[in-house]
């Protein structure tokens, strides 16, 4: 009889259907385990929750919706010695500090980022511009001292800057689950069936979108976007027009995949929009553009010359990160709101920058070539042996 038979994920945002395959939950099942979603975004946010759908919201029978504190720390109160829970947004220090009831706990770092490069003036910006939020940062990291500090079970990582990374507790018996960034995957499939009509598709440049004006996180996180639609597009198809003279390469748009430009419309000058194909976008790319995109870790795996875009009319807060990804990759930045530098062509991949960032950001030597979640259910047998 198995010692852990359901594996439960516990989310702060909308559960929706690219939740239930970049989690593995039919991974998951197919490997016997039972599989279950326990929402908590109606109380965790709920201003977020009232005016956020996903587009893509998926419903199945391990969907549970918690909607007030008391109904999270009634469920929670449920958890036996044979489930295996999965935290990313740390809600246990919220619901039900210390009252781990037996059960197998844990959480991932799957893909984390370079940090940003911040100067001390930009602290002080912030503080002054926003002292009310910069006031609520504060006391949550005072009150983060007295939260529950109990040690993880279990960690699942993706390289060597997520097992130096300090936002959870572990100790000496917390096993770290060596894997890789839920990108990899990607890249694992894309490469056991690669029949992608772009091989064949001519030169061109793929420009990472990160729907920069509209993302729904900056409701969530209950910011303003780091720069505004009449700024952003007009620009960005200016220097679009003249980087596609200069090289005569066209530039296709990777999409974000929680955007629906459909609906929206194309604001990128009627240029080719392709929605779900971002790896192989890349794969066959001569040239990768972007600002801060996750997507950027394809360009590490694909050995892609990448460019990153940055402008005075943007947030500090990007132009930071976009610093960030430039200074760990040595990648060139270009500033779209000044005279342009020409010289595309001369572009090039530092391969010994780009392996060192894989190892630290998306997978490790002699980690398993396979999915994270199939890595994940190898643990849960050894439990169950």
């Amino acid at each position: 009889m198995k010692k852990i038979n359901r594996v439960i994920l516990f989310l702060a945002t909308k559960f929706n259907y690219r939740d239930y395959k970049r989690f593995g939950f039919d991974i998951i099942q197919r490997r016997g385990y039972k599989v279950e979603a326990w929402d908590f975004t109606d109380w965790y946010k709920p201003e977020y929750s009232k005016t956020y759908t996903p587009p893509d919201p998926f419903e199945f029978s391990g969907l549970r919706k918690i909607n007030t504190i008391n109904e999270a720390k009634e469920l929670y109160a449920t958890l036996t010695e044979k489930d295996a829970v999965l935290d990313p947004f740390n809600l246990r220090s919220i619901i039900q500090p210390g009252r781990l009831n037996g059960c197998h706990f844990g959480s991932m770092l799957l893909g984390l980022l370079p940090a940003p490069q911040r100067k001390p003036a930009d602290y002080l910006k912030k503080v002054l511009l926003n002292p009310r939020r910069s006031a609520n940062y504060f006391r949550k990291k005072l009150f983060s001292i007295n939260i529950d500090k109990t040690p993880l079970n279990f960690l699942i990582t993706s390289g060597q800057a997520a097992e130096k990374d300090i936002r959870y507790t572990i100790n000496n018996n917390t096993v770290l689950i060596k894997a890789h960034a839920l990108d990899y995957d990607r890249y694992l499939k894309q490469e056991a069936n690669d029949d992608s009509e772009f091989k064949n598709n001519g030169k061109y440049a793929v420009f990472l979108d990160e729907d920069m004006c509209f993302h729904p996180d900056y409701k969530y996180l209950g910011i303003e976007p780091y720069c505004s639609a009449k700024k952003y597009y007009p620009d960005l198809n200016q220097f679009f027009k003249h980087f596609e003279n200069e090289t005569g390469l066209n530039i296709i748009i990777a999409a974000h995949p929680r955007t629906d430009y459909g609906k929206r419309g194309n604001p990128f000058n009627d240029r080719e929009i392709i929605a779900d194909r971002t790896v192989e976008l890349v794969k066959y790319s001569s040239l990768v553009l972007a600002h801060m995109s996750t997507s950027i870790n394809f360009a590490v795996l694909y050995n892609k010359p990448v460019i990153l875009l940055d402008s005075i009319k943007y947030e500090t807060v990007l132009r930071n990160y976009i610093s960030g990804w430039s200074s760990a990759l040595n990648l060139t930045v270009i500033n779209i709101s000044k005279k342009w530098t020409d010289g595309f062509n001369k572009i090039v991949v530092d391969k010994k920058i780009y392996k060192e960032y894989k190892k630290q950001y998306i997978k490790e030597p002699g980690t398993p070539k396979k999915f994270v979640w199939e890595i994940f259910c190898d643990y849960l047998d050894q439990l169950n042996a």
